[in-house]
């Protein structure tokens, strides 16, 4: 389009601009809206879920309302009645369709949408020099990496493009430990053009933590479930506490 400025484009047909998004000479913005080759009604994501012609009952939906609301089972108690319910639900649909929709997590719907916003803007609005505050020399277990630095291709043997995507990574708040995995996080530095570096750090560990108690409580479920139909229920029981 002109001079330091390029253009990538999104799965579902969605050209963006990167880089510049002036015109030098006549320092007009590019409109995005403009480029755009596809409708908005005929950009489709190519392996999204099916369009909801049929609503999904929240009924079909697994509860985790009663691991939630008890936390971990520390002491490897047999599990109530309403967490076997649980369980056995959530074992059934992994063992029919290999995925399930779980609900009651007691995930803040409002610091999810926060954190949607905040990524968004990291990854979209931000200026690169606010993104590149975050990289390391491991960039697959933490921090930015950088568009066209990644190729999924690689991951299941094949030859392909590197991947057009932006990514952050962060894991467990507190490193404790010499594992890779436990490497500590890192976060945009304040004092760079990005009014949002402080608030994106607090909400984006919020989140991880509401996070990790759900996905505990998924565990729980499923060792439980695994506990009730295995004879190795001792060492279920075991890996679960």
């Amino acid at each position: 389009v002109t001079m330091g400025t390029q253009l990538y484009q999104l799965y579902d047909g969605t050209l963006k601009v990167w880089g510049c998004k002036k015109l030098l000479w006549h320092r007009k913005s590019i409109d995005e809206r403009k480029l755009q080759m596809l409708s908005p009604d005929e950009r489709i994501f190519p392996f999204a879920p099916p369009p909801p012609s049929i609503t999904f009952p929240l009924t079909a939906a697994v509860d985790l309302s009663s691991y939630h609301r008890h936390g971990q089972n520390k002491n490897n108690n047999p599990p109530s009645e309403d967490r076997s319910q649980t369980s056995r639900a959530l074992w059934g649909q992994l063992m029919e369709t290999g995925f399930c929709v779980v609900r009651g997590t007691g995930v803040c719907p409002t610091t999810c949408r926060d954190a949607l916003r905040l990524s968004h803007g990291f990854l979209n609005t931000a200026t690169e020099d606010v993104r590149r505050s975050t990289l390391t020399k491991d960039r697959a277990r933490r921090g930015y990496s950088p568009m066209c630095t990644e190729n999924f291709a690689s991951l299941i043997g094949q030859q392909g493009p590197n991947d057009l995507v932006r990514k952050f990574r962060m894991g467990p708040l507190e490193s404790k430990g010499e594992s890779s995995l436990l490497q500590p996080n890192v976060w945009p530095t304040s004092n760079l053009d990005w009014p949002h570096a402080d608030e994106f750090q607090t909400v984006l560990k919020d989140y991880y933590q509401q996070i990790c108690v759900a996905a505990e409580s998924i565990v729980q479920a499923l060792c439980d479930a695994a506990a009730e139909k295995s004879p190795a229920k001792g060492s279920i029981l075991q890996l679960r506490s």
